[in-house]
């Protein structure tokens, strides 16, 4: 019994999901008439229109990523002129510890300022 309550339910899942499949079909099938309709000249317009739409897309992300790229470099280039001073701070703020040399003393002065200018530009 419960096999053919099963055999039922299966038919019934299959022939609805069978109908909603041709309801689609047929509409899918009316656009594609549509376009079958259409002239050869309007269709090989559609076409390059759509290949135009897409190499533009494509040039506007990679313009897009290359100005990424160039704030990218322009963050590094400070960034490491910024370790720069910072290592130069150190190194001369131990020195002076140790000899107590006024040059030295200028020299980390002078990072330190470096280092204020950078951050200051962001």
């Amino acid at each position: 019994m419960r096999d053919v309550e099963s055999n039922n339910l299966l038919k019934i899942i299959l022939f609805s999901s069978l109908s909603m499949w041709t309801g689609i079909m047929t509409q899918h099938q009316s656009t594609f008439t549509y376009f079958a309709n259409l002239r050869i000249g309007k269709k090989l317009s559609l076409g390059f229109a759509i290949v135009l739409f897409l190499t533009v897309i494509v040039a506007f992300t990679g313009i897009r990523g290359f100005e990424q790229i160039q704030d990218n470099s322009a963050k590094t280039a400070v960034m490491v002129k910024l370790m720069d001073s910072l290592g130069n701070a150190r190194s001369s703020r131990l020195i002076f510890q140790s000899t107590n040399n006024q040059k030295d003393r200028d020299v980390n002065t002078a990072s330190m300022n470096l280092m204020k200018i950078l951050l200051s530009l962001g």
